[in-house]
C-alpha cells in the first residue's frame, strides 16, 4: 500500500524516464483512490493508480481516447520504474478503463485537475464531483467496501448523490443494478433520493 509520498515519487520517476526516452507527450487522467489521496479529498494508503483515460496530440488537437490499452511505450517505462522502486509491475494500470470517454461524466475532462510532470508526462486528476459520479456506481457494482467508505468520505450531498445516481444507471439499464443502487443509497443514508431515483 502506498502514501501520497510514495505515489508522487513513483510519477515525477516515471515522467524523468519518459523524458529521457523522447516518447511522444502524453497526458493521463487518474481516478479512484490514488486521485483522492494525491488531491487530499482522503487520508489512507492503496496499492496502485489507476488510469481512466489518455490524452494525446495531433497537429490539430488533443485526443482523449480510453486507457485500455496504455500504449507499450508507457508500460515498458512504467515496469522499468516499479523495478527501480519496488512496485509490482502493475503499480500503474487502466483497471476501470472499461468506461469510454463517450460514457464519462458530462465535462468530466475539463474539471480535471492538471499537474504538469514534466515535458512528456501530464497528470490529470479526476475533480471530487467525478469522484463522486464514478464511487457511486463502483459501489454499487462491487458492494460495501472500500468505494463506499470512499464516497462517504467525499461528503456527497444529496443533489450530487442524485446526479450521480442519474448518470450511474446509464451506465447499467438493468433492474437487477437500479435495485442494488436504490438499496444501497438507503443504506448509505440517502432515502430521499433512493426513492427519487
Amino acid at each position: 500500500m502506498y502514501t501520497k509520498t510514495q505515489l508522487m515519487k513513483a510519477l515525477n520517476l516515471l515522467a524523468q524516464k519518459l523524458d529521457l526516452a523522447r516518447i511522444e507527450p502524453l497526458g493521463i487522467f487518474i481516478c479512484g483512490g490514488s486521485a483522492m489521496i494525491i488531491e487530499n479529498y482522503i487520508e489512507r494508503a492503496t496499492k496502485d493508480i489507476d488510469v481512466l483515460a489518455i490524452e494525446t496530440k495531433n497537429a490539430k488537437e488533443k485526443i482523449i481516447k480510453s486507457a485500455d490499452p496504455l500504449p507499450p511505450d508507457f508500460l515498458k517505462i512504467a515496469k522499468e520504474t516499479a523495478r527501480d522502486l519496488g512496485l509490482p509491475e502493475t503499480w500503474i494500470n487502466s483497471c476501470p478503463a472499461s468506461l469510454k470517454p463517450k460514457d464519462f461524466p458530462e465535462g468530466c475532462i475539463n474539471r480535471a485537475h492538471k499537474h504538469i510532470l514534466s515535458k512528456t508526462l501530464t497528470a490529470y486528476f479526476l475533480d471530487r464531483t467525478d469522484l463522486i459520479y464514478l464511487k457511486v456506481y463502483a459501489a454499487a457494482d462491487t458492494g460495501h467496501g472500500k468505494h463506499t467508505n470512499d464516497l462517504l468520505s467525499l461528503k456527497p450531498t444529496n443533489e450530487e448523490i442524485e446526479k450521480a445516481a442519474e448518470w450511474t444507471l446509464r451506465q447499467d439499464i438493468s433492474e437487477h443494478f437500479k435495485f442494488i443502487l436504490k438499496d444501497m443509497l438507503k443504506k448509505l443514508g440517502y432515502e430521499q433520493v433512493s426513492g427519487r431515483i
